[in-house]
């Protein structure tokens, strides 16, 4: 019989096996410091493409003109208010004893009276009016023909003019300082002015009152009223025509009642902002003496502004 030898003295038979074992978990481990070397390498590829685009992005945006900034569209804002010229005050001062003329207001209606028969014919009342005013524009001149001596070609004498002078600058005066008391943009009224208004301006205020009740019982709107006068449909109505509107609303109206409410009419007619549409487009210029369909309506809208 072998003698038995210690475990520890046998051979080890699976040596080359065992070898085999280690070297496997080393290529293991190797393996996945490799892998996890490649997904860091990956990583800070990725990292670096990504900050180079950034890079790229912000050098390609930097080139690239600014946005330009949208300019606020301006307001719209109306006109200043734009007063007519009291042409009855300027032809009262003219031919007053301490005034610029040099004959009075008989002489010179004779003067223009040139056939002698008492009466000047339209053209010549104008060429009249001039001496007085002489820088009077065709519109002043229409507006003080219709409100003194009214439309027609009819000549007017001299006790004719002086009549209707009188009415005229009533309408003017009274139509004037309401709307300077309802407007805020109108001039401060002198203390003098503004302690008598009441009193000028109420014969304004009944004609007024009458025109508004006429048109709110009437079955067409302002806007209907005013195209069916305008025959020639260029958004402006000529003095006889106002005259027409004035007289189908209130037909029982007194020539001096027709001339207070052409001249409230006429009044907010000198305003600039008629000129221009709802949009701020300028319009085409209204014929001389003619009244715009805004000023038409801003007149119409100011019978319901209280005086203060």
């Amino acid at each position: 019989l072998a003698p038995k030898h210690p475990a520890a003295l046998v051979p080890f038979a699976g040596s080359a096996a065992g070898l085999s074992g280690f070297e496997a978990t080393a290529q293991i481990s190797e393996n996945m410091r490799d892998k996890k070397d490649r997904i860091a390498a990956t990583a800070r590829e990725g990292a670096k493409v990504v900050a180079e685009r950034d890079v790229e992005a912000a050098r390609i945006e930097a080139l690239r003109p600014p946005d330009a900034v949208p300019e606020p569209e301006p307001e719209i804002v109306p006109p200043p208010r734009v007063c007519p010229r009291d042409l009855f005050a300027l032809l009262r001062n003219h031919f007053a004893p301490d005034g610029d003329a040099t004959t009075g207001l008989r002489e010179t209606f004779h003067r223009f009276d040139d056939d002698g028969d008492g009466a000047l014919t339209r053209a010549r009342l104008r060429d009249f009016v001039k001496t007085a005013v002489p820088d009077a524009t065709a519109r002043e001149l229409r507006h003080f023909e219709h409100l003194s001596v009214g439309d027609g070609d009819a000549p007017v004498t001299l006790n004719v003019l002086r009549e209707a002078l009188r009415g005229a600058q009533r309408a003017f005066k009274a139509s004037k300082i309401r709307a300077a008391a309802v407007d805020p943009r109108a001039p401060a009224m002198p203390d003098r002015v503004r302690d008598r208004a009441a009193e000028v301006i109420a014969p304004l205020e009944g004609v007024l009152i009458r025109l508004k009740k006429a048109l709110d019982a009437a079955d067409e709107t302002p806007r209907e009223i005013f195209d069916r006068f305008d025959v020639d449909e260029d958004e402006h109505v000529t003095e006889p025509e106002l005259k027409a509107i004035v007289k189908s609303l209130v037909p029982t109206f007194t020539a001096d009642e027709i001339r207070m409410a052409m001249a409230h009419v006429f009044e907010h007619g000198a305003e600039a902002r008629a000129r221009f549409d709802e949009d701020g487009v300028e319009l085409t210029p209204a014929p001389d003496g003619a009244v715009a369909w805004l000023a038409f309506n801003d007149a119409v809208r100011a019978m319901n502004k209280v005086v203060t």
